[in-house]
């Protein structure tokens, strides 16, 4: 809000207002992100959709296999946890926030 965020094709400053989408664009949008039908369309196959989804890589199992990062890191207490009681602790907490939660 102090800063532009960049500059436009004519050197002048582009500042977040710019930008931004109105309420009325948001509320246009919104019925899209409401309907099921469409959510189902555009993201029910993403791979079909999109190939390059098919590129990334990924493991498979029940654990993650966490890679060596200085962004995201694995919780010392997952470490502690097998499976089985790790799923069963969070069931728990699930269950503990109330019905609104688990839904």
């Amino acid at each position: 809000m102090t800063e532009p965020i960049g500059k436009g094709k004519k050197g002048e400053d582009v500042w977040i207002g710019d930008i931004w989408p109105s309420a009325e664009e948001i509320q246009d949008c919104m019925k899209y992100a409401m309907d099921p039908k469409t959510f189902q369309r555009l993201y029910s196959n993403l791979a079909d959709a999109n190939p390059m989804w098919t590129q990334v890589p990924s493991v498979s199992g029940q654990v993650y296999n966490w890679p060596k990062s200085t962004y995201i890191a694995e919780r010392r207490s997952s470490r502690t946890f097998p499976c089985s009681r790790a799923r069963r602790d969070r069931s728990a907490v699930r269950a503990s926030w109330g019905s609104s939660a688990t839904r």
